[in-house]
């Protein structure tokens, strides 16, 4: 279960660790640019996925971010952790989307 503080949910951890998907669930464009996806297991290994700068994620629209793991099945749009080989998808461990001021957008 996701908590969220704005207007992007993380709707979707694939428990492979593949992907994330992310949802703007409002009317209006939401800049992500510079934004961070961080994923950390209990033993607090961690890795963060920052967005490009010009990235915008469009009215009531999604976007998956794909590890190196799950590339394969990416599609257009989609963006890709280069540096990440699977999200850390256990019982234990947490997925934080942060804004720009390090703020809390969905856990």
């Amino acid at each position: 279960e996701t908590e969220t503080e704005g207007d992007v949910h993380i709707d979707e951890l694939n428990l492979d660790g593949f992907y994330v998907k992310l949802s703007n669930m409002t009317d209006s464009r939401v800049k992500m640019g510079k934004w961070a996806l961080v994923t950390r297991d209990s033993e607090d290994n961690e890795g963060e996925f920052k967005f490009p700068k010009n990235f915008v994620l469009e009215p009531a629209s999604s976007v998956t971010i794909w590890t190196e793991s799950g590339k394969e099945y990416r599609e257009d749009g989609d963006l890709l952790w280069k540096k990440q080989s699977s999200f850390f998808s256990t019982v234990d461990s947490e997925c934080i989307l942060y804004d720009t001021s390090n703020q809390v957008v969905s856990s």
